[in-house]
């Protein structure tokens, strides 16, 4: 399908993820009115106690999804109370997977191209009976557009900022993670992911929803889990399809506004897609995100040890700043009337 036959609506189901930022959502529906969806799905969260402004939020981020204009099969799935940015998106997902057999799942900082549907559109037939295949990213998490002669690539780390799924897939995920620690134990992040410094970040995250049954303010890590415990692939796009404008103070996660993954620009995705020979990791682009994530990393330990470096030398000239007051009351001992 191309952009022009959109007009008609697209035919594969189409998620909503929301809770109380109407500006996003607004955007998020400006982008999905391009490509009209047929069947929407809609899972809002519930606003927190004790949180000003949060019912207020929560009601006008409804009603955007009721003004909806395009001729639209829009199923609501809202909770009254606050479930939490862990549970309610999983169970919002598991909810969808009762309904449909495959879907394009959106956040509400998530604003895709036009492109990414017609991307996901012709990869979820494509790999539907596939069980190597678990996911289709929008997201590259890169400002340019990838050293892959292909028009996407496999990878064993999914990504969730934008992206569709089958229910096939879904059905491993297990939020409370119960089979972590024995794939802790024999080293399995270590061997999927390589030196990535996401194995730290994975682990960490995991041991803690093993912890708590579950009951944390994430669900994206255990469905990563889910996908390399099943020896699933993840499809991303050679050109970034996906721009999170959730970067900010009102952000549960993404609060750092100066991050390099905030706010990247979208690229249209060209047709016909170039699909790779074989349904395997692409080891030359894993060692590219590598060399990439360890420049990032040497960036960041330089950034910090030179604020650190600069923060002992402010406090060092500090300690022997003397007060003004100081000064006067030696002067008029030096000088006395």
């Amino acid at each position: 399908m191309n952009l022009a036959e959109h007009n008609n609506g697209i035919n594969t189901p189409v998620c909503l993820i929301v809770f109380r930022r109407p500006d996003h959502t607004r955007k998020l529906l400006d982008a999905l009115s391009i490509v009209r969806p047929r069947r929407l799905f809609v899972v809002a969260d519930g606003p927190r106690p004790h949180h000003d402004g949060d019912l207020l939020a929560c009601l006008e981020t409804r009603r955007l999804i009721d003004d909806i204009d395009w001729p639209c099969d829009v199923r609501k799935n809202y909770s009254d109370s606050n479930l939490g940015c862990g549970i309610r998106p999983s169970s919002g997902i598991s909810w969808l997977f009762e309904h449909v057999n495959e879907a394009v799942i959106l956040e509400d900082d998530c604003i895709p191209d036009p492109s990414f549907f017609t991307f996901c559109e012709e990869l979820l037939s494509r790999y539907r009976d596939d069980p190597r295949v678990m996911q289709i990213c929008g997201s590259t998490y890169q400002r340019n557009e990838l050293p892959t002669p292909c028009s996407y690539f496999f990878s064993e780390s999914p990504g969730c900022w934008g992206w569709a799924t089958w229910k096939r897939a879904w059905l491993h995920y297990d939020a409370t993670v119960r089979s972590w620690p024995s794939a802790k134990a024999g080293g399995l992040l270590e061997k999927a992911m390589g030196r990535s410094r996401l194995v730290g970040e994975y682990a960490k995250a995991l041991d803690h929803a093993h912890a708590v049954g579950g009951k944390c303010s994430y669900w994206d890590y255990q469905w990563g889990l889910a996908c390399i415990l099943s020896s699933g692939l993840s499809i991303y796009p050679k050109y970034n399809l996906i721009s999170n404008v959730g970067f900010g103070e009102d952000a549960t996660h993404t609060r750092d506004i100066h991050s390099r993954t905030a706010c990247i620009p979208q690229q249209p995705m060209p047709f016909p897609l170039i699909h790779p020979q074989e349904v395997a990791v692409d080891w030359k682009m894993k060692d590219y995100y590598t060399r990439v994530d360890n420049y990032e990393n040497l960036v960041r330990l330089w950034r910090n040890r030179i604020y650190s470096a600069i923060t002992r030398i402010v406090k060092m000239v500090a300690q022997f700043q003397i007060p003004k007051s100081t000064k006067v009351k030696n002067q008029c001992a030096l000088n006395p009337k």
